[in-house]
């Protein structure tokens, strides 16, 4: 059971929360996120290589294959939200 005073500060805020919704749109669908799965090939690819190439002992060449790989998956992720 609310009292006088908790009953009043509860109509102010549910007074204050329709008012304020009204004018707003419908939130959007957010489209479907991408996950690892969805990565291409060559990401995957490139990032066990980078992997493989600095435990053998190739460090330099892993960094750069891995730094490539790292683009290619920002600019695949970029592009995939940018096209729906």
């Amino acid at each position: 059971m609310l009292s006088s005073q908790e009953r009043r500060i509860w109509q102010e805020v549910e007074r204050r929360t329709t008012a304020g919704t009204e004018g707003l749109a419908p939130p959007r669908p957010r489209t479907q996120a991408h996950g690892v799965d969805d990565l291409p090939v060559a990401v995957v690819a490139g990032t066990w290589t980078s992997i493989v190439l600095v435990l053998v002992g190739l460090v330099l060449a892993g960094l750069v294959v891995g730094a490539v790989t790292t683009v290619l998956a920002l600019v695949w992720r970029c592009w995939a939200a940018r096209r729906g």
